[in-house]
């Protein structure tokens, strides 16, 4: 899991100082009325309506996000990290739309309060995964030629947002159109 984004450096030169005279009072009126726009299209955007299905797991669209602390058995999505690459969100989609990874378990690690390091972590997270791993694809993860991974917690998520789960994910590296398939992979039995 990647850490939140962090504001960036504002750096850059000071303000300029305020405006006067007329063109300053017809500059900040300007302003004014720009920032008046972008509120209400903020509140429109923010309180108009969705047509769209409420639940983000199920959406299609690509442009959406989901944490990868918020997800459960059965999500699916796409964008799944490449090796060792860390992730916070991911693209959340239908299973029976096409899809890279789908949960199948989410563990809680029960490990006591304070971290207990990245191998204990890992260890457990894989140790975990692959125990789960029968029961929903059908075959044990050595005989299957689908792969797993799994979300884990950083040090910095176990202390400062209290996670302590896996989220074990079901990946086919042998599907068409970049290792995408349709439908849920459980029952599998490959």
């Amino acid at each position: 899991m990647d850490y939140p984004d962090r504001p960036p450096d504002p750096g850059g030169d000071p303000p300029a100082p305020a405006p006067t005279g007329r063109r300053g009072r017809v500059l900040t009126i300007g302003l004014v009325i720009v920032g008046l726009i972008a509120v209400a299209v903020g509140a429109f955007l923010v309180f108009a309506p969705d047509d769209t299905e409420s639940d983000e797991r199920d959406s299609s669209d690509g442009d959406r996000r989901a944490s990868v602390f918020d997800l459960s058995e059965g999500d699916c999505w796409n964008n799944v990290p490449n090796g060792r690459e860390e992730a916070e969100t991911v693209h959340p989609v239908r299973c029976s739309d096409p899809h890279e990874g789908e949960v199948f378990a989410v563990v809680a690690l029960d490990l006591g309060e304070a971290w207990p390091g990245v191998d204990v972590v890992t260890s457990q997270a894989e140790a975990d995964c692959v125990q789960r791993f029968q029961a929903f694809v059908g075959v044990t993860y050595d005989r299957s030629v689908l792969d797993l991974y799994y979300f884990g917690p950083t040090e910095e998520t176990w202390t400062e947002r209290d996670a302590r789960a896996v989220v074990c994910v079901v990946v086919d590296p042998t599907a068409p159109d970049h290792g995408r398939v349709t439908g849920s992979l459980q029952g599998a039995a490959r």
